[in-house]
């Protein structure tokens, strides 16, 4: 009997544990990460949302930017478009709604994020085949960049680049 307890006495120290894991603060920028994951993928499950921070990361290495820098180029994800740079706080206030997701999808996040900013261990970047760029198949036609223009015999020819994955509702690319 005394085994039993022990054992269950384990499993709700490590539930507690997990469960206080996810509430930690999070800092400014793991905050931006994690709202812009749970922005543009907290309806695409863990594999879409994974392939969202997989993106950010990528971008991250390729311009050496700082991961906020990445999260808030204008234009780049919709859930941030047409914030100024001095809205910044007030839109994330604004999006205080996800915080309010399902705890597994917002915890998830958290986590992505965590390890985003962290930098001590990279996402699979195979996963999204390198992609760099993606857009939701939500839009009504594909943005002009999954087209390369080509010119032949003095004629300009529209030909569309070859995705490396489609994941949930989102098309993923490498770009350059």
């Amino acid at each position: 009997m005394e085994r039993k307890h022990y054992i269950i006495g384990v499993i709700i120290f490590l539930l507690f544990a997990v469960s206080a894991a996810a509430d930690e603060t999070l800092t400014y920028t793991e905050r931006i990460v994690a709202l812009t994951i749970l922005g543009e993928a907290r309806g695409e499950g863990k594999a879409g949302m994974y392939a969202v921070a997989c993106i950010l990361e990528k971008r991250r290495i390729e311009s050496d930017k700082h991961m906020t820098e990445v999260c808030l180029k204008p234009k780049q994800f919709s859930i941030w478009n047409g914030i100024a740079k001095s809205q910044y706080d007030a839109q994330e206030q604004k999006l205080d709604y996800l915080w309010k997701e399902k705890p597994e999808v917002v915890n998830y996040a958290r986590w992505l994020a965590r390890k985003c900013v962290s930098r001590t261990e990279r996402l699979d970047q195979k996963f999204t085949g390198n992609a760099n760029h993606y857009y939701s198949t939500d839009r009504k036609t594909p943005p002009y960049w999954t087209f390369k223009i080509e010119e032949k015999n003095g004629k300009k020819i529209k030909t569309p680049i070859k995705p490396t994955r489609k994941i949930g509702k989102h098309i993923f690319y490498k770009l350059k």
